[in-house]
């Protein structure tokens, strides 16, 4: 299908909608699509997100089922 052809399609569905909900999460999906800015984060939360990644690559971390089973541990004892 054709860029054009699905533009088309698109437009008569959006002219057929009348549940104002649908037509704003539509609205909010072909938004976040079509942003063009850069996320810049502080140089204090990526250096937290440097500090992480380099964790999980040394095996600095546990998962998370391992993590709930510690932390029902850690209750039972209280």
């Amino acid at each position: 299908m054709e860029v054009l052809e699905i533009k088309t399609q698109l437009h008569r569905k959006i002219d057929t909608i009348d549940n104002e909900e649908l037509l704003l999460e539509a609205l909010q999906i072909l938004e976040f699509e079509t942003e063009l800015e850069e996320l810049i984060l502080p140089n204090e939360i990526m250096d937290k997100v440097e500090s992480a990644r380099l964790d999980k690559l040394n095996g600095l971390f546990m998962e998370h089922t391992e993590a709930n089973k510690q932390i029902n541990k850690w209750l039972s004892e209280l």
